[in-house]
């Protein structure tokens, strides 16, 4: 009798573990912030905009593979931004490059599925003139997006 129910007990969980490893999770594929399953993508908004007042800066990461990904970099900063003179200098971030916290960190997307990370940028410190904004992967920023052009108009004069 002990038998018996150790055997519909033990026939019980084997089906409880073979219910739960049916095959309908979805394996992730690792890949590398360059990978053509990824694409990353910028807006601004507004695009002219006084010195002081601010633009509203979106980098998009898409997944565009059919199969979910799993994206790993080697600190913290993943999905970030860059600004550049027209003339190609870099303005943001200060120095040329970001500061990033040496933790590892990843980004896991599903199917067709994409995350956006939404940054301020006030135009303060630098010159009237046009910038160009690009997304970014990694603190490194090698992988970029196509840039999206933003103009900073000086700051009219206040009348007394």
């Amino acid at each position: 009798m002990i038998r018996a129910r150790r055997a519909r007990i033990g026939a019980a969980l084997a089906g409880s573990l073979i219910a739960a490893c049916s095959g309908s999770e979805v394996p992730i594929e690792p890949v590398t912030p360059g990978s053509p399953a990824l694409e990353i993508s910028v807006r601004a908004s507004p695009t002219p905009f006084i010195q002081g007042d601010s633009t509203e800066i979106t980098v998009t990461l898409r997944n565009v593979s059919s199969r979910a990904v799993r994206v790993h970099f080697a600190n913290s900063c993943t999905i970030v931004y860059a600004i550049r003179t027209t003339a190609g200098a870099i303005v943001v971030p200060s120095g040329g490059s970001w500061i990033c916290d040496p933790i590892s960190s990843r980004i896991d997307l599903d199917r067709l599925e994409a995350t956006q990370r939404t940054f301020i940028w006030r135009g303060e410190g630098v010159p009237a003139g046009g910038y160009v904004v690009y997304g970014a992967l990694g603190g490194d920023m090698l992988v970029v997006s196509t840039g999206v052009n933003v103009t900073v108009t000086a700051r009219p004069p206040t009348t007394p």
